[in-house]
């Protein structure tokens, strides 16, 4: 008799930690620490205060929780569920916090106890040490009680949990440390980027991103890597962090090397000079090409990769039949840029442009409304919400705008 596999226990190779993937860290009981560490790069990092080695996360699955061992500073796996803490109120007796004082006297123990327990038992030990010493937490409602236990689970219990890296959770870690390192790039306007671009599978998408290629990103988990993404950048020489985020996607180096181009605004400006130059000289420039490239035979393979790669994009460019083009700047004017751009955009094809203030975008917006349809210029707005048993309200301290959304059709006029 043949017993069949029961598929929740099947592991996908994917899910497994192995040398040389990206993944996230996070402090289980607090959801805006992050941190993005390659395996293999470093034996240990850092999270706040506390050293981890990451080298015992080699062959676990991602999305487990593991619990930091002080001896020797590596992760063991534990069952989240047992570190969930519960109080059971007496429904009988309610309770309320009318006759609550602040008072630091409410807890038994000083400091000094509390500092010579923490090197002696565990983090979930301290908490319920500190549960029983309170004279204040029997009294308190169930509500209270609940979120006093998950105050002091954040500051005690070192519970990590180890994710795999998608848009989501790049996002959530790039904004938690502050929206100008993100942009002000929210979830929900990046949502709202690829929608109205029309992003989808086997398309040719440019993106000009100043921003950790978040966006290059977001195209390539969109698209799957079936396609082309020109990732236009407005400097010289692109830098070294324009393409983390999609190296902590862990996608296959072929597959991202068959998807992913770039190359700087002054070789897409040299796109229409190189076609106007061998026009007017004809066969002269062809013999030059030839010549100069026979004159670098000491050329690194990194830079004749390099070369290629400007090459493929820039022949890419030619058939001015792009599907769509996003642009994120910070520091550089979206008119001029998508001035430039538009022209490599194929009819009708969809393109749009984000930024932290509106002023950029107004003076884009009559700059490009002689030559595209339905032009419109939106402001995102997101309120998050606390979504619990008797407790669901509105977050009480958040960032209610995420920018500002141009979005238009590209037309023959």
């Amino acid at each position: 008799m043949i017993i069949a596999e029961d598929p929740m226990e099947t592991t996908n190779d994917e899910d497994i930690i192995t040398e040389g993937k990206y993944i996230i860290i996070r402090r289980t009981f607090d959801k805006n620490s992050y941190k993005l560490v390659k395996i293999g790069s470093e034996k240990f990092c850092f999270m706040g205060k506390q050293k981890i080695s990451i080298a015992s996360l080699k062959g676990q699955k991602f999305g487990s929780t593991f619990e930091l061992m002080t001896n020797d500073r590596t992760l063991k796996l534990v069952n989240f569920h047992d570190y969930v803490l519960s109080r059971k109120t007496d429904s009988s007796e309610p309770k309320d916090n009318r006759f609550l004082t602040d008072k630091n006297s409410s807890q038994k123990l000083s400091r000094d106890d509390i500092e010579k327990i923490k090197k002696e038992v565990s983090g979930q030990e301290i908490v319920k040490t500190l549960v029983e010493n309170s004279a204040t937490f029997e009294n308190k409602n169930k509500f209270s009680q609940q979120k006093y236990l998950a105050k002091k689970q954040k500051k005690y219990v070192n519970l990590y949990t180890v994710l795999k890296p998608n848009i989501k959770f790049l996002m959530e870690m790039y904004y938690a440390k502050g929206p100008v390192k993100n942009g002000c790039l929210r979830t929900d306007s990046l949502s709202q980027l690829l929608t109205l671009c029309n992003v989808m599978a086997g398309g040719d998408y440019m993106v000009v991103d100043s921003n950790l290629g978040i966006l290059s990103a977001a195209l390539m988990e969109r698209t799957g890597g079936q396609g082309h993404i020109v990732q236009v950048h407005v400097e010289t020489i692109p830098s070294g962090s324009s393409r983390q985020a999609v190296q902590a996607l862990n996608y296959p180096q072929n597959t991202v090397a068959g998807c992913l181009l770039s190359l700087s605004l002054d070789d897409v400006c040299r796109i229409d000079l190189e076609k106007k130059k061998k026009t007017e000289e004809g066969e002269v420039t062809a013999e030059v090409s030839g010549d100069v490239g026979a004159a670098q035979p000491s050329i690194s393979t990194k830079k004749e990769l390099r070369l290629q790669e400007v090459s493929r994009a820039q022949e890419l460019l030619r058939g001015r039949e792009m599907h769509g083009l996003l642009m994120l700047t910070k520091e550089h004017d979206p008119g001029s840029i998508a001035d430039i751009l538009l022209e490599y955009l194929g009819l009708s094809r969809p393109f749009v442009i984000f930024s932290a203030s509106i002023e950029p975008l107004k003076a884009c917006f009559a700059q490009l409304k002689r030559k595209c349809l339905y032009l419109r210029l939106s402001e995102t707005f997101l309120r998050k919400y606390q979504v619990l048993d008797d407790r669901t309200r509105p977050d009480m301290v958040m960032a209610a705008s995420s920018g500002f959304i141009l979005s238009g059709i590209k037309a023959e006029m």
